[in-house]
């Protein structure tokens, strides 16, 4: 099974990183790759604005893989969705706000958030 680690949903200004962890447990044989898919579409894995880094997790039986979008902008907003052939996939959806996010989550009525810090945290005890 795969999971994004926080909620499912994600908010960012623009400008900011954004920073996805997706976790993958539970398989027979771990897998060889982690895909990650904006609406649908395959994210490369290197660009200037897209890292993703992967942990085949041998100490800890999971298998953790981290998608960062430098300078976020407004066209990043969407479904991402990891996964690996072995797994079914988990989706978020994030949301890229000009800075009206307090509005914005104040409409929507959202009282969770995403935060980067506790997705770093969490990940760096997987690879210790």
């Amino acid at each position: 099974r795969a999971y994004i680690l926080g909620s499912e949903e994600y908010f960012a200004q623009t400008g900011a990183v954004i920073s996805l962890v997706c976790i993958i447990e539970d398989t027979l044989e771990p897998p060889q790759y982690v895909f990650w898919y904006h609406n649908q579409r395959i994210i490369a894995y290197d660009t200037s604005r897209t890292r993703i880094s992967f942990d085949a997790g041998s100490r800890t039986k999971k298998t953790s893989s981290r998608l960062m979008i430098s300078s976020a902008r407004r066209s990043d907003s969407g479904n991402y969705t990891c996964g690996a052939s072995n797994t079914e996939h988990a989706t978020v959806t994030v949301y890229v706000s000009d800075g009206e996010m307090r509005q914005f989550v104040r409409n929507r009525a959202v009282t969770t958030f995403s935060i980067p810090r506790v997705a770093n945290t969490f990940f760096s005890s997987l690879i210790i």
